[in-house]
């Protein structure tokens, strides 16, 4: 895989993990619980669980948990009281 490639691949895996922690922030928002480690604890929990169970590569891994942890401190931004 060329280098382009992988720098794409690199950034989809970051904005999938992004994705999700904003997605996680959002629900404990509308639910009126306020932003803490949950958010962050419980989408990278399940990022490293699907990649244990179906074999992900790594990177990917890598990827979506940099996403989450950059997420995590725009959700505690965004949705702070």
């Amino acid at each position: 895989m060329s280098v382009p490639d992988r720098i794409v691949h690199i950034f989809m895996d970051v904005c999938n993990g992004l994705g999700a922690i904003l997605v996680a922030g959002l629900i404990f928002h509308l639910f009126g619980l306020p932003p803490g480690i949950g958010v962050l604890l419980i989408p990278a929990t399940w990022e490293l669980f699907l990649t244990v169970a179906y074999g992900k590569a790594l990177r990917a891994l890598l990827g979506s948990l940099c996403g989450v942890v950059i997420g995590w401190f725009l959700v505690l931004h965004f949705f702070a009281i």
